[in-house]
């Protein structure tokens, strides 16, 4: 995908630093590598701030090139599967956002509505739970997101555990050093051309 990388953290303030601490080592890894260093977007800039999405895109959103980035969502996909956190932990504190609340924070955070490339960057939410086909946390984000109006929306979703840093050519990998694409699901709506 050409364009720019923008990673959106959608944690409450108090529940961002070990986020922050991976959106570090993605930019870290991309700078040695000379690749798309992504720009970081946090739901809480500061105390009581919302984060504002559409003014980090800014022009590109302007023109109307929704093509021109891709927006990643970083956090750990839990362990049954059906919430994303803030934390890879069971034993701390941690916020663990539900697919509806996922949506309405992207909105509140101006995501705009002719976004395309969104990619949610955490283990296995693209897994269905169970025998239950659509069942997966990016599904159910894709159709929240659907339901606020985000038309266009194409949403990328993992089955499997991923790597935060880049592999020596510059590209993001599973935990079993697979390309992430291998074990991507996509959300969108068919359009008749």
């Amino acid at each position: 995908m050409a364009g720019q990388y923008y990673v959106f953290v959608p944690f409450e303030l108090t529940h961002q630093e070990h986020s922050k601490g991976l959106v570090r080592k993605w930019r870290i890894s991309a700078i040695d590598l000379g690749r798309r260093v992504p720009i970081p977007i946090y739901y809480q800039d500061k105390e009581d701030q919302l984060g504002d999405i559409s003014k980090k895109i800014g022009e590109l959103n302007e023109l109307g090139n929704s093509d021109s980035y891709t927006l990643y969502i970083l956090g750990h996909g839990a362990g049954d599967y059906k919430k994303l956190n803030s934390i890879n932990s069971t034993i701390f504190i941690r916020e663990e956002l539900t697919p509806s609340v996922l949506a309405l924070r992207l909105q509140s955070c101006n995501l705009p509505l002719n976004a395309k490339n969104i990619k949610l960057y955490a283990c296995n939410l693209g897994r269905d739970i169970g025998e239950k086909l659509n069942s997966s946390f990016g599904c159910q984000l894709y159709q929240e997101l659907f339901k606020l109006g985000y038309r266009d929306v194409v949403l990328s979703a993992y089955t499997t555990p991923l790597k935060i840093e880049l592999d020596r050519y510059g590209h993001k990998r599973t935990e079993s050093d697979s390309k992430p694409s291998e074990s991507r699901v996509q959300f969108y709506q068919k359009h008749d051309d």
